[in-house]
């Protein structure tokens, strides 16, 4: 696997999320194996999902070195992230983070597809 390939898998895997309207990815290649994908689901109540991750691939598979994984709601409130900024050193979990509303809880790195399953989770509990 290279940069390349990875990044066309989750443009894949994102362009068949249920309830999604438009789908805006950018990725941007720095050499064969290191590279960073930005993108911004719609969806049909007007909730966002923006997603970040900083890749490098090493023995063809995928580390990611940085994530965001941001929902926000039609009224561009904060429903969850995921993140590994460095700001929660005394957390367990650090750097890894689940920020629900105002409230911050220790997370493992979760994967997009979790982050997809959660999103919709939220737009059908509406």
């Amino acid at each position: 696997m290279n940069i390349t390939r990875y990044f066309r898998s989750v443009e894949n895997q994102l362009f068949s999320t249920p309830c999604l309207v438009s789908l805006d990815f950018h990725s941007e290649i720095i050499d064969t194996n290191f590279g960073y994908f930005k993108a911004t689901l719609s969806f049909y109540n007007n909730s966002k999902l923006f997603l970040f991750e900083l890749v490098e691939i090493i023995n063809e598979r995928p580390i990611i070195e940085k994530y965001r994984y941001h929902y926000q709601d039609a009224n561009e409130k904060l429903v969850f992230r995921w993140d590994n900024a460095p700001h929660f050193p005394k957390m367990k979990s650090f750097p890894h983070h689940l920020h629900l509303g105002n409230k911050v809880r220790e997370s493992e790195q979760p994967s997009i597809q979790t982050v997809l399953l959660q999103t919709i989770k939220n737009i059908e509990s509406e």
